[in-house]
C-alpha cells in the first residue's frame, strides 16, 4: 500500500490521502506519513523530524532533545542543502 500511495502521489496531489492503520509502533507511524511526504515531516537519512509534534527520531526511536537542540537540528536538516557559516 504504502508503495502505492509513493507512485500515485505525483498524479493525485490535489487530494489528501487519509491512512488508517492498526500498526502502533512509532516507526510505522513514521513510514506511513513520510511515504506521501506528509506536510510537518521531514526524513533525511536515518533522521525523521516531525515540525508538528516537535519529535525528531533516529531510525523511529524518538530522541530526547531540549528545545534549542530541536531547534538547532531542525534548521539543520530544513536546510541541509545549503551552505551554513
Amino acid at each position: 500500500m504504502l508503495e502505492y500511495i509513493s507512485a500515485s502521489e505525483a498524479e493525485f496531489s490535489f487530494c489528501s490521502i487519509l491512512f488508517l492503520s492498526s500498526k502502533n509502533d512509532d516507526i510505522d507511524k513514521i513510514l506511513g506519513m513520510s511515504c506521501g511526504q506528509c506536510k510537518g515531516m521531514l526524513t533525511i537519512g536515518e533522521f525523521t523530524l516531525d515540525k508538528e509534534s516537535s519529535r525528531i527520531y533516529k531510525n523511529g526511536k524518538e530522541i530526547d532533545l531540549t528545545r534549542s537542540e530541536f531547534l538547532l537540528l531542525s534548521y539543520l536538516m530544513e536546510n541541509a542543502d545549503k551552505i551554513i557559516s
